[in-house]
């Protein structure tokens, strides 16, 4: 999967071939089609490790918070998500942005479950009102995507003007009281 990821990175994913990753890796081509039917098998296998890498940094950000501190947990999934898209742009747009996906691909969905998780937990809580988590969590999702995207294609410098804004909008949308805009990143990159 290493060499599979760097290969994609390197090359691109139409341009790589599975003598390509085999290659890379030190591994018969054989071996490859143990693990993985396709070039695009190993492409999903990537996304998801991808979405678990993004779930990892969300996670460790969020243990910075007491469990009831809901706003401060959405502010570390919104903090945790775009910080690793950022810092894995390239094998993002590689494996995103390329090759079979469709939509409501199984690692994005992966990402909107667990927001939707959060969203539902906190509104249980009685920490905001939301109608539909699972509504309210593509339309977070998609939008944050959006914004790093931006970010992204503008070279915009200021990732913790845009992270602190980000998680504004994502508490405006669930309804948290202005004053919860205060809240400071959580971790220095």
């Amino acid at each position: 999967m290493d060499a599979g990821e760097r290969t994609f990175v390197q090359q691109g994913f139409a341009a790589t071939t599975i003598e390509d990753i085999t290659h890379k890796a030190g591994v018969a081509k054989g071996t490859f089609y143990l693990y993985f039917d396709s070039k695009e098998a190993l492409l999903a296998a990537l996304r998801d490790r991808f979405i678990e890498g993004s779930r990892g940094r969300i996670e460790a950000l969020a243990t910075r918070v007491p469990a009831t501190d809901w706003a401060g947990r959405l502010d570390a999934w919104v903090e945790g998500g775009i910080r690793y898209y950022l810092d894995h742009v390239k094998l993002h747009d590689v494996l995103f942005h390329t090759g079979q996906q469709g939509h409501g691909s199984k690692a994005q969905n992966a990402a909107v479950l667990e927001l939707a998780e959060l969203i539902r937990a906190g509104s249980a809580a009685r920490a905001w009102r939301v109608e539909s988590s699972e509504l309210v969590s593509v339309f977070l999702f998609y939008a944050l995507h959006g914004m790093v995207d931006h970010i992204v294609g503008n070279r915009r410098s200021d990732h913790e003007a845009a992270i602190r804004l980000s998680q504004r909008i994502v508490r405006n949308a669930i309804g948290l009281p202005p004053q919860a805009g205060s809240r400071r990143v959580l971790s220095r990159s």
